[in-house]
């Protein structure tokens, strides 16, 4: 990115121009991420180097798996080798999300949220339990998911909308009663359904394979979006932007690892979204001092 682009992004808004500069000239924006790569890799790549602040990361964790901690017998965490993880996967079981969000409300000045680690689904046990069957848990499974008793409340299911949905509603009244729901932002960034030709860091036979499954897990995923929109949740888009795959993605190929430029917007998405609150509070002081 441009070092001075940040200093240069603006928000206009009925005849309002807000500048960044005037926005937090000395401050640092404290953030808290939770989702998949997409949140993490925004404040990676561009977020850290310009403003950004990492107060908290919960990852690998479904919203679902958040309200319903689960047993770990059965689970052996220290056949992963990453400790990032391992205590991810660990704290998928306890549903470390709120608690999280508990410690660190007066410290985060947004929530950024992107909803790519649902489309797995959860595993459920009869006791209510839910645990999010990412690659790293299935991984430390020492048997197998059928001997754990659970059902797979598949993504894209009446069963797991469902449960997505209850757990959505009871997120916002946790957010709501923490003034956090006003710094929440979710994040609607689509897979990549396709991939610039001419790079030469591509696997082609990968992407293809790759394109095969995206465009149905964006429309699974839209359902969800479209959820949160009509709950008042603030969702952050590209517009007209399509998302390209990334060959040279430091985290390797995958439809949901973009080019440079995507997280770029993603940025520019925040700044906006922090921009409008931030004058938004300016406009209600000035009113209480009139």
């Amino acid at each position: 990115m441009d070092p001075d682009r940040a200093n240069r992004l603006s928000y206009s808004s009925d005849s309002i121009i807000f500048y960044w500069e005037e926005f937090m000239p000395e401050q640092t924006i404290r953030t808290f991420l939770f989702g998949s790569c997409v949140g993490r890799d925004m404040y990676e790549m561009v977020g850290q180097e310009n403003g950004l602040e990492r107060v908290g990361t919960v990852a690998r964790q479904s919203l679902v798996s958040a309200f319903h901690p689960a047993p770990t017998t059965g689970f052996d965490f220290n056949k992963i080798k990453s400790a990032f993880q391992k205590r991810m996967a660990s704290r998928d079981f306890q549903g470390s999300l709120l608690n999280g969000l508990e410690e660190q409300k007066e410290e985060i000045d947004i929530l950024i949220i992107d909803l790519i680690d649902e489309r797995r689904g959860v595993m459920k046990y009869p006791d209510g339990g839910v645990f999010t069957p990412t690659i790293e848990n299935k991984s430390a499974l020492v048997g197998r998911y059928e001997d754990l008793g659970t059902q797979h409340l598949e993504f894209g299911t009446d069963a797991f909308y469902g449960a997505f949905a209850r757990e959505a509603i009871a997120f916002k009244n946790f957010l709501l009663e923490r003034n956090l729901f006003e710094k929440t932002l979710i994040l609607d960034i689509p897979l990549a359904l396709a991939y610039d030709k001419s790079d030469s860091s591509i696997d082609a036979t990968r992407a293809k394979n790759h394109l095969k499954w995206a465009p149905k897990m964006n429309e699974r995923l839209r359902e969800l979006y479209q959820l949160l929109e009509a709950m008042s949740f603030p969702v952050a888009g590209l517009s007209d932007q399509t998302p390209l795959m990334s060959g040279g993605h430091r985290w390797g190929q995958a439809p949901y690892h973009y080019q440079d430029s995507i997280y770029e917007l993603i940025y520019e998405r925040v700044i906006e979204f922090v921009g409008r609150d931030s004058l938004q509070n300016q406009n209600d002081y000035e009113a209480t001092e009139d």
